[in-house]
């Protein structure tokens, strides 16, 4: 990535940082989307989920407006996220599978984990947090 471009997404994803700090998160999410429609970056969708003041099945559809164009671990990780906070959780496990399939993490073994366990499959969730502790340790 050319130094140019990092320091514009480094000063952009501070930008965002303080509008969600000041609780200005409909400015902050307009200006995501605008920003990662020129510039995929999935460093940014981060951002996503610290947003609490927006429409979030608004969120969700943006955000899953971007499958049709990018298949990363980052956009399946968040997606699997905001479905957790509109409890939609057959479609969270489905986004984490996505991701592990996409690129194995430990912090979304332990996501999918957490969530195998909340929906009672006990022995399938031991099993996630055991596959996101043996690549944490590699």
């Amino acid at each position: 990535m050319p130094n140019q471009i990092k320091a514009e997404r480094d000063l952009f994803a501070a930008y965002i940082r303080a509008l969600i700090k000041i609780h200005a998160d409909n400015l902050a999410e307009k200006l995501l989307i605008d920003f990662l429609n020129r510039n995929w970056e999935p460093t940014l969708l981060h951002f996503f989920q610290k947003m609490q003041h927006v429409d979030v099945h608004q969120r969700l559809t943006h955000v899953e407006a971007w499958l049709t164009q990018h298949k990363d671990e980052a956009l399946f990780r968040i997606l699997g996220q905001l479905c957790i906070t509109h409890q939609l959780w057959g479609k969270a496990q489905g986004y984490f599978e996505a991701a592990l399939s996409t690129q194995e993490t430990p912090f979304v073994c332990a996501q999918l984990g957490a969530l195998l366990l909340q929906l009672g499959q006990t022995e399938e969730s031991a099993r996630m947090f055991q596959r996101g502790l043996d690549l944490a340790l590699v």
